[in-house]
């Protein structure tokens, strides 16, 4: 009896599972609609690192949307998708897992601000990522403020930090780490005007205003902080 049962509920599972299949090929990827991938593949994938503007396409080459807007994360590209380049038709396909930094049309990856948002006091708190080109306010009332920012391509990273209160008496430092802290700063000024001048590998990259809060008399008055970056030809 047990068998004869087994039998049709084997089958009624099948039937389910064929249906969830043919419907997930018929739209393999909508829950990436709208989306733009700013690709850098990896050597491991490629032979070399390149980076190139694709589209995120389906199985069947159609195209899934575009815009560009931020990046944040890593994302994994399954296979299952595969990276067309605008500039060939069709692309390769391409298998296995990318990752790499995905484009997508929430601007609210980044962060707003303008005002800093505590706590911020280590790299994992990080205020982040920043845009490129606007002004972030920062009140320097304990010693470390963390924020972080990205770049897709090779370029000059120039940070300055402005209206500090204690610029006078030489009471704050722009430190500037690729990556993770650990290591190090690749950058760093301590002494007034503040500014940091790096040519950087594109990445992540973390921003720390320290502050010699022994030295405050007036800290309520904010920093201003501005990350700008050009592409070095």
């Amino acid at each position: 009896m047990k068998i004869k049962f087994a039998f049709p509920l084997l089958l009624i599972v099948f039937f389910i599972s064929l249906v969830t299949l043919v419907a997930l090929a018929r739209n393999p990827a909508s829950e990436s609609e709208n989306y733009q991938l700013l690709a850098q593949v990896l050597p491991s994938l490629a032979g070399q690192s390149t980076s190139e503007n694709y589209d995120l396409v389906s199985t069947g080459g159609e195209p899934l949307g575009g815009g560009q807007e931020s990046v944040s994360e890593n994302f994994g590209l399954r296979s299952g998708f595969w990276l067309g380049n605008e500039a060939t038709e069709p692309p390769p396909p391409v298998f296995g897992n990318i990752f790499l930094p995905i484009v997508t049309l929430n601007a609210s990856s980044f962060f707003e601000g303008p005002n800093e948002l505590e706590p911020n006091d280590s790299s994992a708190q990080a205020n982040g990522p920043l845009r490129i080109g606007k002004e972030y306010f920062g009140l320097p009332t304990d010693d470390r403020d963390f924020y972080s920012f990205f770049t897709t391509v090779q370029g000059q990273i120039m940070i300055d930090l402005t209206n500090h209160p204690l610029e006078l008496v030489n009471g704050a430092q722009v430190q500037l780490f690729y990556q993770s802290v650990i290591g190090g700063a690749v950058a760093i000024d301590v002494a007034p005007p503040y500014q940091l001048v790096y040519n950087g590998s594109p990445g992540i990259y973390y921003l720390l205003v320290f502050t010699d809060t022994s030295k405050c008399g007036n800290c309520t008055v904010p920093y201003t902080l501005h990350v700008s970056f050009s592409i070095i030809e």
